[in-house]
């Protein structure tokens, strides 16, 4: 017999559980697996609104969770003094704010910007700027995280103006990395170099792909203190990426050793395709444009 309880129960399911709690202008959102943490402020504290409350909120309980930025008529940029630590699966995005989202790391000694802990699976990084880090801008440690996405809808990261790599993937399976600037400005069309590779991948990592099938899943990788893309170990998609030129394809900025760099234990891994949109332009780099001294790789339809 269905009694109007029954009926009460499965309608507030449904709904997902979108009661919402406002707290002196941050919102919290409800959802069946998660909650929605908003930030509304520039500043580095654990008081309600700020990045780091909604990140620490984000740590406490299971996700997936997401970490959107309100609109405050400019751009953030957020001094932050340690690393953010992420714990459980979310969601950063960026993109909500209409602006720029900076986080800033000149004040935070031998850290990366983001850590994406092991217990992160399916994390999601979109439309940040990270710069200033002595370490990395993002150190990847989970399975299943996505670096950036459609450069149209400001998913894109900068992931530039760091001391080691830009992004860091170590003993992780299956990262998607799309539409970032990874060793140069927003524009693309400036150095502003980690110190590092462009994107380093180590360990047991394995599986990730870099680049995507049109210019907005597109990668510049550029400016690097070392290679545009290292790979120690695995197998890997690289397609349709700018690797040593600026956003436009038109201007060296080069990376200062190999444009892809493809030894220890890397084996198979694809690098362009047989499309026009599967290219990669390496170009501009100061050693080679892809130099492999392990495995066996399939390399085609590039314009090196």
């Amino acid at each position: 017999m269905i009694t109007p309880s029954f009926v009460s129960n499965l309608i507030r399911k449904l709904h997902l559980r979108v009661a919402l709690t406002l707290f002196s202008g941050f919102v919290v959102a409800s959802n069946l697996n998660g909650a929605t943490f908003t930030v509304n402020n520039n500043t580095w504290n654990n008081n309600p609104g700020s990045l780091l409350w909604c990140v620490n909120q984000a740590n406490a309980t299971a996700g997936p969770h997401i970490i959107n930025f309100t609109n405050i008529g400019s751009a953030y940029v957020i001094q932050a003094n340690t690393q953010i630590f992420l714990n459980n699966q979310v969601t950063i995005d960026g993109s909500t704010s209409g602006f720029v989202v900076q986080l800033n790391g000149s004040t935070a000694l031998n850290t990366n910007g983001i850590l994406i802990n092991t217990t992160a699976t399916g994390t999601v990084i979109r439309g940040l700027f990270i710069t200033q880090y002595d370490f990395n801008a993002i150190h990847v440690l989970a399975n299943n995280v996505v670096i950036g996405g459609d450069r149209s809808l400001n998913y894109g990261n900068i992931l530039s103006g760091n001391g080691q790599a830009g992004l860091r993937i170590e003993n992780a399976l299956n990262t998607l990395v799309q539409g970032n600037r990874i060793g140069v400005n927003a524009a693309g069309d400036a150095a502003l170099n980690n110190g590092f590779d462009g994107v380093n991948i180590i360990g047991t990592s394995t599986g990730s792909t870099i680049g995507g099938n049109n210019a907005n899943l597109r990668n510049i990788i550029s400016s690097n203190g070392f290679n545009g893309i290292n790979i120690e170990n695995g197998a890997h998609s690289i397609i349709g990426n700018y690797i040593g030129t600026n956003a436009l394809g038109t201007v060296a900025l080069g990376n200062n050793q190999q444009g892809i760099r493809l030894v220890s234990n890397t084996n198979g891994t694809i690098i362009g395709g047989n499309t026009a949109n599967h290219r990669n332009l390496i170009s501009g780099n100061r050693n080679n444009g892809i130099f492999a001294s392990a495995g066996s790789h399939t390399i085609i339809g590039n314009y090196v």
